[in-house]
């Protein structure tokens, strides 16, 4: 495919994805003015009732949303919204990176809270992604908080026998946990997978198994 045509095909994507980004943003300011409605129908239909109740009966307020908190909630929605098309975004780019070789510069995403990766971190280019360390991949995936490296929740959250306070100092020891430590515990099979885990979701088409998207 020509670099034209990769370029068009880049655009197209691109645009496509703005058009979506534009209807959820309707559709969240859409459900504030709904659920905006719903609360003053049934604020509507608590005030009779308080009415007749006497001097002491009065409606509750703070269980109501005002306009500032509906403003606020689609503004969080929205920042949202605005950090995930970045990286929709910038996974197309990384997504034709195999046509440029391994010189080739990857987009670094942003996290959901829109703070970029560290730079010390995050591989440059192609090739320093095919070398990255367990370190740095672990790393990266707890910045993007998209795996889990303490085997040790997961058996307290499976285990049937364990008490409150038992499960909330096994949790609390392996939140404890270094890098270096889940360095040493990720096996090489494990790591296959982190890697390729981490590749999806930059993007990046480099996996180290076979037959995985």
């Amino acid at each position: 495919m020509s670099t034209e045509a990769n370029a068009a095909d880049l655009q197209q994507k691109v645009e496509s994805l703005s058009e979506l980004v534009s209807k959820q943003s309707k559709m969240i300011a859409k459900t504030g003015e709904e659920v905006m409605k719903l609360q003053l129908k049934g604020l509507r239909e608590q005030v009779p009732q308080s009415s007749s109740g006497g001097a002491g009966s009065k409606v509750d307020m703070d269980d109501y949303a005002t306009n500032e908190d509906l403003v606020q909630l689609v503004g969080e929605l929205q920042n949202q919204l605005d950090y995930l098309e970045e990286r929709n975004v910038r996974r197309i780019v990384n997504s034709q990176l195999h046509t440029k070789g391994d010189g080739a510069i990857i987009a670094p995403l942003p996290s959901k809270d829109g703070e970029e990766p560290p730079e010390d971190v995050f591989p440059k280019t192609l090739s320093e992604f095919k070398k990255i360390s367990k370190y740095e991949a672990i790393m990266l995936c707890e910045f993007y908080d998209i795996w889990s490296f303490d085997t040790a929740s997961d058996e307290a959250l499976n285990a049937k026998d364990l008490s409150i306070e038992d499960t909330k100092k096994f949790l609390a020891g392996a939140s404890n946990k270094t890098i270096d430590e889940k360095v040493k515990e990720l096996s090489d099979k494990d790591f296959d997978d982190v890697f390729d885990h981490l590749a999806r979701y930059l993007g990046v088409p480099v996996r180290k198994h076979d037959n995985v998207w």
